[in-house]
């Protein structure tokens, strides 16, 4: 865990022999299914899926910081890749930590058919099921706008998904080498999904869980889970909790974990779970109706087949995820859309039962209103990704507006200089983040950046010195705090119009827009479609 590209090696090295092992399983155990040719056949159309779905992530997902806080939060994984030696051994230039962390967020994200193949293969113990999974999540809108952003929640799925396939490997696989290889894998991944996310804590009621699902979605078998298999599992999973999942969540969101622990919460919850606007797989802007039926339809063939106690599992899973999150409902959906990847997991599983429930459906009666409800479904769905292109490459906010043009900026202030720019309590300076990279095994910065909280700080050091006497490169930057944080009717903040006052200052640069707010926190007297700009100046002649 401590070298972000070994752990990345390992990642998808785990990944590919328990692929190879699923795709073999039903060869071993003489099925028809399971014959050589079928496993091929397979292992060719989830090729074409991940690739349809790293196709997809290329051309459509926005390069962006789309996540709260993105000046301040580092991802788990990219801040391993980012420290870790072996990449400066790979990558002698510099290494630029926004470019890590996106870069990181697509990597994972292009795995994340393939890691939801297992883990559907595993539970639904159903080959075309999880082949449906997979497929759905290659071309759902919602996981591809977020591919190359800062967005955990991407890292989550495919974590967790892996992390559920080696919990069922371990417990189901009929070969004890294979167990006990799945069973020691376990333990870091496990760790990882918990680090991308304290909330992820959640997951280990869940793998408890999951090993008395002895049913699936077909009329496949599941092996059944021995006694003392559980017993080291739940070890596992009770040890690496109680060693990285809970001091991860007490030490940095107690607050946040006591305060969302009232009726509030599952009020907001229950409201979130019919809303057409603030429930992401809901919302026809951003999730193809058709999987919301499908879903449904996936539910009710589990009930009426008698398969309850994995449909217990698997609307308990998205209920509980979906409670938790209900702690914070922010008021832009584009912003609640990001919590709610939480909930694609459990919601594509439903769907794909729901798919192949309406195409035996199909099958059997050969009637045609299943035929065609099956030819909308299927129609819908593979096209989600050109009818939801709207959502997906929506970055008109202020927000994500100012991370992409300050980014843009990074090779025209030279290297070396020094910028100031005004960052209240609790906002991280723009450039700070920006200008920062690693080279030779050490963290480094592109510039001085001189973050200031308001005007009294214009008046004592380092700012005091440096107005006093000004290096012979110093820039300005007037973001999105300047236009927020300000009286209303004036034209900056206060903090903001005193540092301009103070030097002979030229625009080199400005981005305007009309007000549209992603994040609350960074609204400040900002009302919709209020002017809004954002401007890099320069101090002349050291002044």
């Amino acid at each position: 865990l401590r070298d972000g590209v070994r752990g990345a090696l390992a990642l998808v090295a785990t990944l590919l022999a328990l692929l190879a092992r699923a795709l073999r399983g039903r060869e071993e155990s003489g099925s028809g299914s399971g014959s050589a040719r079928a496993r091929i056949v397979d292992a060719g159309i989830l090729a074409g899926i991940v690739a349809v779905g790293v196709a997809l992530r290329q051309l459509l997902a926005p390069v962006a910081g789309l996540t709260a806080w993105p000046y301040a939060r580092i991802p788990w994984p990219a801040q391993r890749v980012y420290e870790g030696p072996l990449v400066a051994l790979l990558h002698p230039e510099p290494l630029w930590l926004s470019e890590t962390i996106v870069s990181a967020t697509f990597a994972l994200a292009v795995l994340a058919p393939a890691a939801v193949f297992l883990h559907a293969r595993y539970l639904l113990a159903e080959r075309r099921a999880a082949l449906v999974a997979a497929a759905l999540v290659a071309v759902l809108p919602l996981h591809i706008r977020f591919a190359s952003s800062d967005v955990v929640f991407v890292a989550s799925i495919t974590l967790s998904s892996l992390t559920f396939a080696l919990l069922h490997s371990a417990a189901r696989e009929r070969s004890a080498r294979a167990s006990l290889a799945s069973l020691l894998l376990l333990a870091p991944p496990l760790a990882l999904t918990f680090l991308v996310r304290p909330l992820n804590i959640l997951f280990a009621p869940l793998l408890v869980a999951a090993l008395w699902i002895d049913e699936g979605s077909g009329s496949e078998a599941k092996p059944p889970v021995g006694r003392r298999r559980k017993l080291a599992l739940i070890a596992v999973v009770v040890a690496v909790t109680l060693g990285v999942g809970i001091p991860a969540l007490v030490g940095g969101y107690a607050t946040q974990v006591r305060d969302g622990l009232d009726l509030a919460t599952l009020g907001r919850a229950l409201a979130v779970l019919v809303s057409p606007r603030d429930n992401a797989l809901l919302n026809p802007s951003m999730s193809p109706p058709a999987l919301a039926l499908l879903a449904v339809a996936g539910a009710w063939s589990l009930w009426r087949r008698g398969r309850r106690r994995l449909l217990l599992f698997l609307g308990g899973w998205l209920l509980l995820f979906l409670a938790a999150h209900a702690y914070v409902v922010p008021r832009d959906p584009l912003m609640q859309a990001r919590y709610h990847l939480h909930l694609v997991v459990p919601f594509v599983l439903l769907a794909s039962v729901g798919g192949l429930a309406l195409l035996d459906l199909a099958r059997a009666r050969g009637r045609w209103p299943a035929q065609a409800a099956l030819a909308i479904a299927g129609l819908s769905v593979a096209a989600a990704p050109a009818i939801h292109a709207a959502f997906i490459a929506d970055v008109d906010r202020n927000e994500i507006t100012e991370w992409r043009w300050v980014h843009d900026l990074r090779e025209t202030i030279p290297a070396g200089c020094t910028i100031v720019e005004y960052a209240p309590e609790g906002i991280s300076p723009r450039f700070a983040r920006v200008g920062a990279y690693a080279e030779s095994l050490a963290a480094r910065a592109r510039w001085r950046v001189i973050p200031y909280r308001d005007a009294a700080a214009l008046e004592a050091p380092p700012l005091r010195d440096l107005l006093r006497a000004p290096p012979a490169c110093l820039y300005v930057y007037e973001g999105l705090p300047c236009a927020a944080f300000k009286p209303r009717g004036a034209a900056i903040a206060p903090a903001c119009a005193a540092l301009r006052d103070a030097l002979d200052l030229e625009e080199l640069g400005r981005e305007e827009r009309r007000s549209r707010s992603y994040d609350e926190n960074l609204t400040g007297t900002l009302e919709p479609g209020d002017p809004v700009v954002y401007r890099l100046l320069r101090a002349r002649d050291g002044r």
